[in-house]
């Protein structure tokens, strides 16, 4: 009989810790996940060259926001960024492809940014998350 009630003890206290993990889990705080990717198809390129650019960037925030994936570059290390190429609103997840031709000889740098929009139509969309640049060498 004592191990009969041991093993009763023992699913009783079981049973309570999985009701207890069932009512806490779900009542964990959920974190919107973000982030912005960009591949660079070559990292030489000669003059008059092409090279590929892909950015994709994805929000799990589940708030109905748009997104708008972006390629920026800028010549060397320092300086501004400015707009190569954009792609279309997308709701959660977005992408771009870039096909660009190297022009002039130096270092460039790309980079993907994620815009946040609040409607499909936004005309101020809010710079989100940025990749890290890369470096294309142009010889």
């Amino acid at each position: 009989m004592n191990g009969i009630h041991r093993r009763a003890v023992r699913l009783a206290v079981v049973g309570a810790l999985g009701a207890l993990l069932a009512v806490a889990l779900p009542a964990a705080p959920a974190f919107a996940k973000s982030g912005t990717e960009i591949r660079i198809s070559q990292h030489m390129v000669r003059v008059g060259h092409m090279f590929g650019v892909r950015v994709s960037g994805s929000e799990s925030g589940g708030r109905g926001r748009y997104l708008r994936a972006c390629v920026q570059g800028r010549k060397g290390y320092h300086g501004r960024w400015r707009t190569v190429k954009c792609g279309k609103v997308t709701a959660h997840r977005a992408r771009v492809d870039a096909r660009l031709t190297a022009r002039h000889r130096g270092m460039f740098q790309f980079r993907g940014v994620l815009y946040v929009l609040s409607g499909p139509h936004d005309k101020h969309p809010k710079p989100g998350p940025a990749s890290p640049a890369q470096t294309v060498r142009v010889h």
